[in-house]
C-alpha cells in the first residue's frame, strides 16, 4: 500500500477511506489477485468486504 486517506468526521464525506496500491507490473498484480481470489488472503478478504458498504476500484496504467 502507498498511501491511505481517511476523511475525518465533520469534513465532507464521512466514513471513506482510500487506499492507493502499487505493484511491479502486471504479473505482480495478477498474483496478488490470485492470493485474494483463492489464496492464502481469501479468508482475510472475505472479512474485509464484509466491513464495506461500497467500493470503487479502478487500475491506472
Amino acid at each position: 500500500m502507498l498511501h491511505y486517506l481517511r476523511h475525518t468526521h465533520g469534513t465532507g464525506v464521512s466514513y471513506r477511506i482510500v487506499t492507493l496500491t502499487a505493484f511491479a507490473d502486471g504479473a505482480a498484480l495478477a498474483a496478488t489477485r490470485e492470493r485474494i481470489d483463492d489464496g492464502d488472503l481469501a479468508a482475510l478478504s472475505g472479512r474485509m468486504d464484509g466491513l464495506r458498504h461500497d467500493v470503487t476500484a479502478k487500475v491506472l496504467r
